[in-house]
């Protein structure tokens, strides 16, 4: 009798852990996704903006940036398109809006506030919406995945290196 008893029990065990791993996995599923959106949009900062001096396109935006400058222009936040160089400052703008690609802005805006620290010129930065990195799908396909690690590990590098911001 005792050794039914046991039996029983550890069929009970293997059942619980069956149904606990089930559990687990479907859980996970229905988390996953959220986790991996919440990963590709810390790569993304898109900055609400108001009328600028200027918008800068910067080289990594291609043909995304070009449309996103394009669109804010017509929109009438600038007057004028430039690809950005050290020039902005002797310029004297007092507000600039930076177009760049989506998986570069947010560490892209970490630099722009450290470089221009103590100037009064504003800098705006704007994440292409025609760009091929999508933060609600990126762990999809092959490029998704590799332009989601490489900019982590320069995002991770960036915030190791300049930690107060």
């Amino acid at each position: 009798m005792s050794s039914m008893i046991r039996r029983r029990r550890r069929l009970l065990w293997i059942l619980a852990l069956v149904v606990l791993g089930v559990a687990v996995v479907a859980g996970a599923r229905g988390i996953r996704e959220p986790i991996f959106r919440a990963a590709g949009w810390a790569l993304v900062v898109d900055e609400p903006f108001g009328p600028a001096d200027i918008v800068v396109i910067t080289v990594d935006a291609d043909g995304a940036g070009v449309l996103e400058a394009a669109d804010l222009i017509h929109g009438g936040i600038a007057p004028r398109v430039a690809v950005f160089a050290d020039w902005s400052r002797e310029r004297r703008f007092r507000s600039i809006v930076v177009v760049c690609s989506r998986d570069h802005s947010r560490r892209l805006r970490r630099v722009f506030q450290r470089s221009f620290k103590g100037h009064p010129t504003r800098i705006l930065v704007r994440a292409a919406r025609h760009s091929t990195f999508d933060p609600d799908r990126w762990w999809q396909d092959r490029d998704g995945v590799r332009t989601h690690v490489v900019e982590s590990q320069k995002l991770l590098l960036d915030l190791i290196r300049h930690p107060i911001e």
